[in-house]
């Protein structure tokens, strides 16, 4: 059964936990970029959560006390403002919007299972020093030493700050933003005509009431951006469009009552990872189950949509096993570019409620 899979991927971690806390670090997948073991950390830190939830093992909490004190230190943290995520000295170092969002994700979910308001504290303080753009609707991205840089532009990163913001349940700021953001910009995504989410959909929406010269250009950048590369990026959108659905998954499970749900676009969106275009543009995709783990990312978007069909859950679960699973070590790891990091996405599972068969073959 997937859960006993889970429990076992964790319990070889677990064994590779370094003194400090840390979990091994990774290379951003296909990006090639060296990380600090921040990103994965935060990922491994949700799956202990999530599994001390359903079976209060004390070798898991020390593992996850190990690993917030890691994420609430120096090392992660240097300056006090935006966790340090990415060493490449031609990128940013926190990995845009999207690298912190998934450090405050694995925070929210310790503080609520471990019952540590400083694991919340500290998950709301780097949400805080973000700037939300009242105009664009947009974050722009935190420095490591707290100063802001420009809007990060890409879609999937800003879905994925306003999602997690929403789980900052006692903090009104966050949700406010959070709300804002899906109703300007979330909403409005921009789709390939048979439904596959653009990976490079505009994350602005210019208005003529905007007066400061500095926020249009802003704006048409990211809309530039856009125009320049829409043509070329079918097979990445294709590849993050299940990683973009989990995210709206979790944004479903705090606005459900949401009219989206219902709209003939969203619909649209989910119906496209049934078409065999679709699932056939995952064989030999980088972006796809070798990073993105498509399988377990569509087996929680069908349990939050369609909760009455295992049998569907456990086809894109098994699908996940057929593309990367290696018998023995990892169902992660084959064809991955970066091991450590595919191991540690495991965590998108750790969501599902149900447990389900697995087909190891």
């Amino acid at each position: 059964m997937f859960k006993a899979i889970l429990f076992k991927e964790l319990t070889t971690a677990i064994a590779e936990q370094s003194p400090d806390g840390s979990f091994p670090s990774g290379q951003n997948g296909p990006y090639f970029d060296e990380e600090t073991p921040v990103r994965n950390t935060a990922h491994w830190l949700f799956t202990l959560a999530a599994c001390y939830e359903r079976e209060a093992d004390a070798r898991i909490k020390a593992a996850a006390e190990n690993a917030i004190d890691y994420l609430l230190s120096e090392k992660a943290r240097p300056m006090n403002a935006a966790f340090w995520i990415r060493k490449n000295p031609e990128k940013d170092f926190c990995n845009g919007v999207i690298g912190q969002a998934w450090v405050m994700e694995s925070l929210i979910k310790a503080a609520e299972v471990f019952s540590r308001e400083d694991c919340y504290k500290a998950a709301e303080q780097v949400f805080l020093l973000h700037h939300f753009d009242e105009q664009l609707f947009i974050w722009k991205r935190l420095n490591v030493d707290g100063s802001w840089n420009s809007p990060d532009p890409t879609f999937n990163h800003q879905l994925w700050m306003g999602a997690i913001a929403a789980q900052l349940s006692h903090t009104a700021e966050a949700r406010e933003k959070s709300k804002s953001f899906f109703n300007q910009i979330g909403t409005k995504v921009r789709l390939y005509g048979d439904g596959i989410i653009q990976h490079v959909s505009p994350v602005t929406r210019l208005s003529i009431s905007i007066k400061n010269p500095k926020k249009v250009v802003e704006g048409i950048l990211g809309q530039a951006y856009y125009h320049l590369s829409k043509r070329k990026l079918r097979l990445k959108s294709s590849g993050y469009h299940a990683f973009n659905l989990y995210a709206f998954s979790l944004y479903y499970h705090q606005f459900s009552d949401h009219p989206f749900w219902e709209s003939r676009k969203f619909r649209k969106m989910l119906k496209v990872t049934e078409s065999n275009r679709f699932l056939k543009e995952q064989i030999g995709n980088k972006y796809s189950y070798p990073y993105n783990p498509m399988g377990l990312e569509m087996a929680y978007v069908t349990e939050t949509f369609e909760p009455n069909k295992k049998e569907k859950i456990e086809y894109w679960l098994n699908k996940q096993w057929e593309f990367t699973g290696e018998k023995g070590k990892s169902i992660m790891t084959r064809d991955s570019a970066d091991e450590n990091t595919a191991r540690a996405r495991i965590y998108e599972a750790s969501r599902l409620k149900g447990d389900y068969q697995l087909e190891e073959n």
